[in-house]
């Protein structure tokens, strides 16, 4: 059989239109990859856009707040993150900061999404957006004023928030319109995508499952390691209990990030509502030998014990109270003249610092009437005001004093209609009980400082029994500041700030109610018969790097200076007669006040629950903060919200200068163990188990 050859060019042709149809294979495959990868691109193009604003929102607190994301900025994370993974670099850049855990965060809280259908994943996007801009704006304002984060418990006290909507307001920025911005353009967004995409809803096919369930968990995945590595380092490094120890929210923040924090604190109060809370038999044994030990630090003898035995007690609270104002003139133009009036006849302490935490006012209060720490995370007047505790009212009540508070606003904020039954006062005359009228008129957030002073006066001659027991809690100069024209009478220079000269006018409008407060004492035949005590029951809001307050009250101030301002309000006890009347610079806190006026009074405890120190006795001095800083007047440590002795700063107090973090060690190892011994007492109410063991009345 012959084989009949094909032409030449016949064959050229057959080769040409061969490699013309594996040359159309080969581009329909790759326009079919090109359109793969286009709507891949495409379908992740939302979870992208979600990523980006997260990232923003994180940012920009970190900005907002003087905290860090990327130390080394966004591009130098990226270097160091493109070097780790690909070229061994060094892992520190990535873990040092919250900027990594924050994106396996983002990544986290959009995998979830990539179940869902198209429509449905631009809507739960959309939504969860929308919400973590409303808790970084709340988180924000929040920190603003209070230096801290919001917590599940603050949440439970959101009844309050309806009190202080001036404050909130005066707290917002220009800045913050950005985030406004930003809503406006996501809600838009994804509200265009959402329509575009119709209701056509893709057969439901086990390769699509497959697909979607594989992208889910590739995506979690990576956002779950790249949160937990820095978590990992912090374990391997040291880091094992940094969570027990963990002293304020910041503290958290600054290892966890925003989100991170949240839901931290969302699982410890989770935790707390299935858990009972419990002490050891150990550290049970080890607080009751603790309390009989400090008993004699309590009971030291001195001069002035029993210098006012008898004698009515009428401590004044005063809203944001700071230190520098005191003897403070501004443009020739005496900001407190009556308080420095005062002063000259009273016992003074230059070094007293208030030891607030979230529950600020409250804090304030319970930490002076009961000498223990307030919580970290919100406020105990809240959180349990139906404990046992060893507080100033029902001490006096028990040795023959009348007791009453007075506080011209709702009975039930911060629940002290229920706290005060507690600790032993008779009457709460609040804002119900206060007459408004022209002359006695409200400012800011109830009766002015002078109507409220002069009617608690008029109570305390008319209404309660002698000897008694009077605390007064003011109102005027409580943030955002608010003052009527008619009312300032200090002429300002030309500041910037607003709220700083709106704080300089309510102070020195305080400053006038003290006089007359003074004077009507005097008239009702009182003066000559009462230990008066007033302090500061917190900061202003207003001690930060860019206010005018800071360089306005110390000058060019260095860093233990801005430290120490944040915490320095006044403490003024004046004895009947101006008896003992002197500056006292040895450094004290709110839990040392309870001490104090007992020794003055002469009264003994027969077995005193509290952590503080009498003020007058000699010996060492301790504050520690809830913040994690302390000091023994000889050094001051600040936490910085680390959380740790390293990641603080010490500071030699006698020169402002910096010391070796192992000079303060010290004063770290008690503040850690105060706090432990303050929240376990108040956690398990075990005053309830003392007193009873000891037969001591409540």
């Amino acid at each position: 059989m012959k084989l009949k050859l094909i032409p030449p060019i016949l064959s050229s042709r057959i080769e040409l239109s061969v490699f013309t149809r594996e040359v159309g294979h080969w581009v329909s495959s790759l326009r079919r990859s090109v359109v793969t990868v286009g709507k891949s691109i495409v379908y992740s193009l939302d979870l992208v856009l979600f990523l980006f604003f997260f990232m923003l929102n994180m940012y920009l607190f970190a900005k907002y707040t003087d905290s860090v994301l990327f130390r080394e900025g966004v591009v130098g994370f990226a270097k160091a993150l493109l070097k780790f993974l690909f070229a061994g670099g060094p892992k520190g850049p990535l873990v040092l900061d919250i900027g990594m855990i924050s994106l396996g965060t983002g990544i986290l809280l959009a995998s979830w999404t990539l179940l869902l259908r198209r429509r449905a994943r631009i809507l739960a996007l959309t939504i969860m957006n929308t919400v973590i801009l409303l808790i970084v704006l709340a988180d924000l304002m929040y920190f603003r004023y209070f230096e801290d984060l919001l917590s599940i418990v603050v949440f439970t006290q959101i009844g309050q928030l309806g009190d202080v909507n001036s404050s909130i307001k005066a707290l917002f920025r220009s800045t913050d319109l950005i985030f406004l911005a930003e809503a406006v353009v996501t809600l838009t967004l994804g509200v265009i995508i959402f329509r575009r995409l119709g209701r056509t809803k893709p057969k439901l096919s086990a390769r699509n499952v497959i697909t979607k369930s594989s992208m889910f968990v590739i995506v979690a995945a990576l956002g779950a390691v790249t949160a937990w590595y820095p978590l990992h380092i912090l374990d391997k490094y040291g880091g094992s209990d940094f969570f027990k120890k963990a002293v304020s929210a910041e503290t958290i923040y600054k290892r966890t990030g925003l989100i991170g924090f949240h839901a931290f604190d969302t699982y410890r109060s989770v935790e707390g509502l299935f858990q009972s809370y419990s002490v050891n038999a150990n550290d049970y044994n080890m607080y009751k030998q603790w309390f009989r030990e400090h008993d004699a630090a309590i009971r030291a003898e001195t001069s002035y014990r029993g210098i006012a035995e008898g004698k009515n007690v009428l401590i004044v609270q005063v809203e944001a109270l700071q230190n520098f104002v005191i003897n403070q003139s501004i443009d020739g133009q005496v900001i407190t003249p009556n308080l420095n009036e005062l002063v000259k006849e009273s016992l003074y302490f230059d070094h007293f610092y208030h030891q607030t935490a979230q529950g600020r006012t409250s804090d304030a209060e319970f930490t002076v009437k009961t000498s223990l720490q307030p919580l970290a995370a919100g406020s105990v007047y809240v959180r349990f005001p139906k404990n046992d505790y060893d507080a100033l009212p029902s001490i006096l009540k028990r040795n023959g004093y009348d007791t009453a508070a007075f506080h011209a606003f709702r009975a039930g904020f911060w629940n002290r209609n229920v706290m005060y039954r507690n600790i032993g006062y008779n009457r709460f005359y609040s804002a119900s009980d206060f007459v408004y009228d022209e002359k006695k008129e409200r400012i800011g957030w109830g009766l002015n400082d002078i109507g409220f002073l002069k009617q608690t006066v008029g109570f305390l001659d008319s209404s309660v029994n002698k000897p008694f027991f009077g605390f007064a809690v003011t109102l005027t100069s409580h943030h955002p500041f608010y003052l009527p024209e008619k009312h300032k009478t200090i002429t300002m220079p030309s500041y910037s700030d607003p709220l700083f000269m709106d704080y300089i006018h309510t102070i020195h409008y305080m400053d006038q109610a003290i006089g007359e407060l003074v004077k009507d004492l005097k008239d009702k035949g009182l003066w000559d018969n009462t230990v008066l005590v007033i302090y500061g029951d917190h900061d202003s809001g207003l001690v930060k790097n860019d206010s005018e307050l800071p360089e306005f009250a110390v000058g060019n101030y260095d860093s233990l200076e801005f430290e120490q301002l944040k915490k320095s309000v006044p403490l003024i006890i004046h004895l009947p007669g101006g008896q003992m009347a002197e500056v006292r610079s040895e450094v004290g806190g709110m839990t040392d006040v309870a001490p104090t006026v007992l020794h003055l009074l002469g009264i003994d405890v027969e077995q005193p629950y509290m952590t503080g120190k009498n003020l007058l006795a000699g010996g060492e001095r301790f504050v520690p903060f809830r913040d994690g800083s302390a000091t023994d007047g000889e050094y001051w440590f600040a936490d910085g919200g680390k959380g740790t002795l390293e990641g603080g700063k010490c500071y030699r107090m006698s020169d402002s200068t910096p010391a070796d973090a192992t000079a303060c060690s010290n004063l770290y190892n008690r503040a850690q163990q105060l706090y432990k011994l303050s929240d376990d007492l108040i956690f398990g109410n075990l005053l309830k188990k003392f007193k009873s063991e000891n037969n001591v009345g409540g």
